[in-house]
């Protein structure tokens, strides 16, 4: 028993996985485990497809308050407030699985606000435990909604905004990352969002919060292949997660220039603008299949329940999709990657067209959109970028940074063979020991003088009477 309690401490002393030792001070960041919500199936008509893989809607698993209720939170890179779904709200809302009334840490901090620039029409800025770690749970500042806004594409959790900045009514206070930082939880505001793989099906990865990679895992990325540049202006004067890239091109043809393009991993596809979509409409071989063939076909569908009341909306309109055959050959298409330069980088970012594509039924659906009536005419990168790249956000010095180079994934494995590699070693050692007690207590048993029996006593007994009579006589 004393051998499996020894064995369990030391694994445990193994298992710490978000402080890191760096130089002087330590490096503090925690992985979140990160899922998608999504109901999709072979039978489902084009349009409807199109509309449920518009919504990338990842979340992480958060335990809160006294009764450490399990609540997803959904990441928005394009959204500011850190929100809950109230569970207890009128029947003409969507009930959330948060009942604050249960909770002996809640705590309201003021009345109610009202937003018009949000998917939360009222709600409080209130404050309650959120069960980080096993070792650490701290109080975060939060809206507590009773009230969301007409046709807003919310669920019964909550919302992770990382947006560089509030609307006007959005207190600071109700800030994810402000919140780990000020609770002292991570070293910096840095957070980014990896996908376990780059294949277009795969919807699992993990938002790590709190450090650069090379500050906790330098086998695998090194400080002097990260490049960075600010982010730019938005469509409303304001820095954001928006790079202005210098040119677009598509095979050696310049079709864009000094374009904004928005980050957008809460979205599924990416949204190509018009300039994109007039030149590969133009190619010979999309005009054919498109036009003529039988085989390839768009759809059109509306999104008419996001950022409803967004001051200039980016994702709610009309949208055109391209889908083709499952069995129909996309290379016929004879479209080129699209490469998007950042010279301040000096990197080009390069979108594979191959990848572009995902098979559902009896279709394959190209990821790129096109906007119908695309007034602010952007370019926003969802879910299909962010598997082609890992991309890094630092909230403070609001920049973007990628690694140019990322070395074999071999950290986790090293580390994962050097910890059994010791727990072996440690097991050998404790048998050995174990082993060499048994083996010493057997022979010092074995050597013991052997305790008589009653009769071998007696036996003695007549033994020494009788020599005694022999030698009398």
């Amino acid at each position: 028993m004393s051998f499996f309690y020894i064995l369990s401490i030391i694994i445990s002393i193994f298992n710490s996985e978000t402080i890191k030792e760096k130089g002087e001070g330590v490096i503090k960041y925690l992985e979140f485990d990160f899922q998608r919500n999504i109901t999709i199936n072979d039978s489902m008509q084009p349009e409807i497809l199109f509309k449920n893989l518009f919504y990338n809607q990842i979340y992480i698993n958060i335990e809160v308050g006294s009764t450490k209720k399990i609540i997803p939170f959904y990441i928005h890179l394009q959204q500011y407030t850190f929100v809950i779904q109230s569970a207890n709200v009128n029947n003409d809302q969507v009930k959330g699985l948060y009942n604050e009334s249960a909770s002996q840490y809640y705590e309201k901090i003021e009345g109610h606000s009202y937003f018009v620039s949000n998917d939360m029409s009222k709600g409080s800025l209130s404050k309650d435990i959120f069960h980080i770690s096993n070792n650490n749970s701290p109080f975060f500042k939060f809206y507590l909604c009773q009230e969301n806004n007409y046709k807003t594409h919310i669920t019964e959790g909550g919302k992770i905004g990382l947006k560089l900045y509030p609307h006007i009514t959005e207190s600071e206070d109700a800030c994810f990352i402000n919140n780990m930082k000020k609770n002292n939880i991570i070293s910096y505001k840095v957070f980014s969002i990896k996908y376990n793989s780059n294949q277009m099906n795969e919807d699992k990865g993990k938002l790590i919060i709190g450090a650069y990679p090379h500050m906790y895992n330098g086998n695998n990325y090194k400080e002097e292949y990260y490049i960075n540049d600010n982010g730019e202006k938005g469509i409303d004067d304001r820095v954001e997660w928006v790079f202005n890239f210098d040119e677009i091109k598509v095979d050696k043809d310049i079709i864009d220039k000094n374009t904004k393009i928005y980050f957008y991993p809460e979205m599924g596809f990416i949204v190509g603008n018009n300039n994109y979509f007039n030149y590969i409409k133009n190619l010979k071989s999309w005009r054919w299949y498109f036009e003529n063939d039988t085989r390839c076909y768009q759809s059109e569908f509306t999104i008419d329940d996001v950022e409803v009341k967004e001051f200039q909306s980016k994702l709610r309109g009309e949208y055109i999709g391209y889908y083709c055959d499952k069995d129909f050959e996309i290379e016929k298409l004879n479209i080129s990657d699209i490469n998007l330069v950042k010279k301040g980088m000096n990197f080009t970012f390069n979108i594979n067209i191959k990848d572009m594509w995902i098979k559902n039924g009896n279709y394959s659906y190209f990821m790129i959109l096109q906007k119908k009536r695309n007034y602010n005419d952007l370019w926003l990168l969802g879910k299909p970028f962010f598997k082609q790249y890992y991309m890094i956000f630092d909230y403070d010095n609001k920049q973007i940074g990628l690694y140019t180079k990322i070395f074999e994934d071999t950290d986790n494995n090293n580390s994962f063979n050097n910890i059994i590699f010791i727990y072996i070693i440690i097991i050998v050692f404790l048998l050995i020991i174990i082993i060499g007690l048994t083996f010493a207590l057997i022979k010092c048993y074995t050597n013991l003088p052997r305790k008589k029996r009653a009769n071998e006593l007696l036996d003695d007994n007549y033994e020494y009477e009788k020599n005694t009579n022999i030698n009398d006589s």
